[in-house]
């Protein structure tokens, strides 16, 4: 067995508070043959000793912090695990070379695309309207008229 952790060692010095060493150990033994009928009484996790749950929703499955880091790290591990690890993305793009260079056409519009996307022909139409306006109103800015009434 392991050793105790907080909890159960706490738990123990409650029942064995004011005994004599051989009422002591026979009570000790009775504690670790038998589950007492108290619910708040249970067995730890990891350790195995029993402890007094004290928790308000009462369901703390280890006795104390010594016995809680090793039941959460083998938890992590499992978890870590089950999670698939996706396969490192082979190069599209060899930049280390003397020339650097795509590996294929497909690779290079799709990666680039984001960066360069080319105007539909509506936005392009829009754009030299615009710019005709701009210039037959003489520039960005309108100009004032002065009217004289």
């Amino acid at each position: 067995m392991r050793e105790p952790g907080e909890g159960a060692v706490e738990y123990v010095k409650e029942q064995i508070a004011g005994l004599s060493q051989e009422h002591a150990r026979k009570v000790i033994r009775e504690l670790l043959s038998s589950q007492p009928d108290d619910p708040q009484v249970k067995k730890c996790a990891y350790c195995g000793y029993l402890f007094r749950d004290k928790t308000r929703p009462k369901n703390t499955k280890v006795c104390g912090p010594s016995c809680k880091t090793p039941v959460k790290t083998s938890q992590r591990r499992v978890q870590r695990a089950k999670v698939e690890i996706r396969p490192k993305k082979p190069p599209q793009y060899y930049y280390w070379h003397d020339y650097p260079f795509w590996i294929s056409e497909k690779a290079m519009l799709s990666r680039t695309g984001s960066y360069e996307r080319a105007f539909d022909s509506d936005k392009l139409q829009r754009i030299s309207s615009d710019r005709d306006r701009k210039n037959r109103l003489g520039g960005s800015k309108k100009v004032i008229r002065k009217v004289e009434y």
